[in-house]
């Protein structure tokens, strides 16, 4: 009887895991018809210093590495922020880990302490730069959605400057500037996220490097922007004119689990009703 058990156990996983190969197989095959981000107007980023702002650390490398090589006139704001595991064990752990990335990749820095919004206006006042970097405020994470509330605050200290965008945890989708990577780029890139940042280790990494490699046709990679001058980041006419009323219901994310199969129901929902539905998938998971 155990051993029937087991064995009905055993063709059930393996019964799962081809419907859900199966459904990963069709996304694969239909990859070359997802769409691509879209190239707006193509921007140049202003002379003078790039501030750019790293709520967590890593963010800097994943987000900004080819962009900080190519403007090494970059100084990077470490917030020290730590989503949902504050304590003094990680916070030290990931002071470390960024001084150790900045000072081998010799890229100038600073670490916050706690009064995020004085500290970052004293350094833009202190370093009047020509371009703000921070993550995109279209991100599932509200600690990178925070930094766009605190630079929205500082507008009256950014006249003149350049609010740029960043990826991290959701793809750009409009973008107006872009750094190319090349295949050793992209290597040196990843190496040096396994190489000073151990601790985060665990954290399923290829769903980046996937965005970077199929984001822009004939190119090996490349890292994706958005830039705002002051005026446009204020009253966000740069992204509306293009996307308002154009859908009605978006979804970015991972396919997993049941959520394709979700996502097709969701699909077929708002096509019978007249909604205008699009996504943007990518595979997180191995094969």
């Amino acid at each position: 009887m155990k051993l029937s058990c087991r064995i009905k156990s055993q063709l059930l996983r393996i019964l799962s895991g081809l419907l859900l190969m199966k459904d990963r197989l069709w996304w694969l095959l239909s990859l070359p018809f997802t769409p691509k981000p879209v190239l707006k107007e193509k921007r140049t980023i202003g002379e003078g210093f790039s501030l750019i702002i790293a709520p967590h650390a890593d963010d800097e490398l994943i987000g900004c590495f080819s962009y900080i090589k190519e403007h090494p006139n970059s100084i990077v704001l470490y917030c020290g922020l730590l989503g949902s595991h504050y304590n003094e064990e990680n916070a030290n752990i990931r002071k470390r880990e960024f001084v150790s990335f900045c000072e081998a990749n010799r890229i100038s820095f600073k670490i916050l302490n706690n009064k995020l919004m004085e500290e970052i206006g004293a350094a833009i006042q202190e370093i009047k730069p020509s371009n703000v970097l921070i993550p995109s405020f279209v991100d599932w994470h509200y600690e990178h959605r925070l930094i766009n509330s605190i630079v929205l605050d500082l507008e009256d200290y950014l006249t003149g400057c350049n609010i740029i965008w960043y990826r991290i945890s959701v793809p750009i989708m409009l973008y107006n500037y872009s750094v190319e990577e090349s295949k050793q780029d992209y290597i040196n890139k990843w190496e040096n996220f396994h190489l000073h940042y151990k601790s985060q280790k665990s954290i399923n990494y290829k769903r980046f490097q996937f965005v970077e490699k199929h984001c822009i046709a004939n190119v090996f990679a490349s890292e994706l922007y958005y830039i705002h001058t002051i005026d446009e980041f204020k009253n966000n006419d740069s992204i509306n004119e293009n996307m308002k009323y154009k859908y009605d219901l978006c979804f970015c994310g991972t396919v997993h689990s049941d959520r394709y199969r979700i996502i097709k129901e969701v699909k077929n929902y708002c096509t019978n009703n007249q909604y205008h539905f699009f996504t943007f998938l990518f595979l997180q998971s191995k094969f």
